[in-house]
């Protein structure tokens, strides 16, 4: 939720009600670069309006330049299935300069182009800055992946996997640097170009691209990383072990993260809760059982413990 954004449609006199409550909706998802993508159900349970009232509008909405909006293929949908989505910018004449470059890849707009191919101005009164936004707020041309020579050899579904895997570099806190995507671009040409070299990885978790097998189905013994083989409950029973041996909880779930795939650490991390739970309520059960202490032998100990 953006309550910038939020700010911005409330200030909009250019918006009727239905309007600026589809907006609203809208930047209820949106981040602060006015980049979201909230579903057709999402907007009907927020705003309370019927489907073709809320298409209508979204239509209008961007005719005039309040939104820009681009359907989306899923995975599912490139291999048949799955339905489209749509992805949303806010007040495009504002955001569009300031978006990463991933994010505009998907609108089809390249970073640092011409202030006439962005949409007009919406209005004074929800786009402040608009004045300030000289040629120089514009980024200059720089060097990056959209317009790295390697990069723009790849088609479009090569382009779009090799995103997908960036962003998930992203999620798993690892660098996203141009260099580095400089030197994975230099080893998926090293390798042989092939498509399954990037979906591996992404399967996989893996931090860098390895080389098929001459098959192309695996990756050879000498290049792919060890991998986790362990299941959950395997690891489970580890971490009653590390537990039993006086491991924190903290450190024992530290080391059973390092013997599976990073995919599966929030299902270990809910096993791991429930287990921790159960013995708590083991070790209330069994306080609750205990015979409780006379005053005489509490004395006692007190006295034996001086």
């Amino acid at each position: 939720m953006s309550i910038k954004i939020m700010t911005m449609v409330f200030k909009d006199e250019n918006l009727d009600s239905n309007k600026k409550l589809i907006m609203l909706a809208i930047s209820d998802n949106a981040n602060d670069e006015g980049f979201c993508y909230p579903s057709l159900n999402t907007l009907i349970n927020k705003t309370a309006l019927s489907k073709p009232t809320i298409i209508k509008h979204l239509k209008e909405l961007e005719q005039n330049n309040f939104i820009l909006s681009k359907k989306r293929n899923t995975k599912q949908n490139k291999k048949g299935g799955g339905r489209l989505s749509t992805i949303y910018i806010v007040y495009p004449q504002i955001h569009i300069p300031i978006l990463d470059e991933d994010i505009l890849f998907r609108f089809d707009i390249k970073k640092g182009q011409s202030k006439e191919a962005l949409p007009p101005s919406q209005s004074k009164e929800a786009t402040p800055q608009n004045d300030s936004q000289s040629k120089e707020a514009l980024p200059k041309p720089s060097l990056s992946l959209f317009n790295h020579h390697l990069f723009n050899k790849l088609n479009k579904e090569e382009k779009d996997i090799f995103l997908e895997y960036s962003s998930l570099r992203k999620k798993m806190k690892l660098q996203t640097t141009l260099a580095i995507q400089e030197r994975l671009l230099k080893k998926y040409f090293e390798y042989g170009r092939n498509i399954e070299i990037i979906q591996n990885a992404i399967s996989a978790n893996w931090r860098d691209f390895y080389p098929l097998r001459q098959n192309n189905t695996n990756v050879s013994k000498q290049s792919k990383p060890q991998q986790n083989t362990k299941s959950i409950a395997e690891v489970l029973i580890e971490y009653v072990q590390d537990r039993q041996k006086g491991f924190t909880q903290e450190i024992a779930t530290l080391q059973a993260k390092e013997k599976l795939n990073w995919g599966m650490h929030k299902d270990l991390e809910s096993v791991i809760q429930d287990k921790e739970y159960e013995w708590y309520m083991q070790r209330r059960a069994e306080q609750q059982t205990k015979p409780k202490e006379s005053d005489e032998d509490y004395v006692n100990r007190l006295m034996g413990e001086m």
